[in-house]
């Protein structure tokens, strides 16, 4: 199933040091739906966190969710993966890859993120 389509809004405010601002746009979802979903650099393996659900989200592993260098780590794509997510919990979620390597995230609390911004 495809995601929901994104909500409206500003995507970034520039802030200190080069970074940006971001507020999450995503719609909401429907708790054990799987929706395909595509990582990309900008979404989340620069930033560390997807953007899913009206939230952004922190993973928890199994594994790095990125090299430490903004790229995917071992078992994902670049500059983008495409697989599936799903809302397991209200506060829970999981990722995984069309390469079946999986990674599993916590709701964060936080109404925006601030990272550098990739093109």
């Amino acid at each position: 199933m495809p995601l929901p389509q994104s909500l409206g809004g500003g995507d970034s405010v520039p802030v200190a040091d080069g970074k940006y601002l971001f507020y999450p746009r995503s719609a909401s979802v429907i708790q054990d739906v799987v929706t395909d979903f595509r990582f990309t650099r900008r979404r989340s393996w620069q930033s560390g966190c997807p953007d899913f659900d009206g939230s952004f989200w922190d993973p928890i592993g199994p594994g790095p969710i990125s090299d430490g260098s903004g790229n995917p780590p071992p078992g994902f794509d670049n500059p983008y993966d495409n697989g599936t997510i799903q809302l397991l919990t209200h506060d829970r979620a999981e990722y995984q890859s069309r390469s079946g390597t999986v990674l599993r995230f916590n709701r964060n609390s936080s109404a925006s993120r601030t990272s550098y911004y990739c093109s």
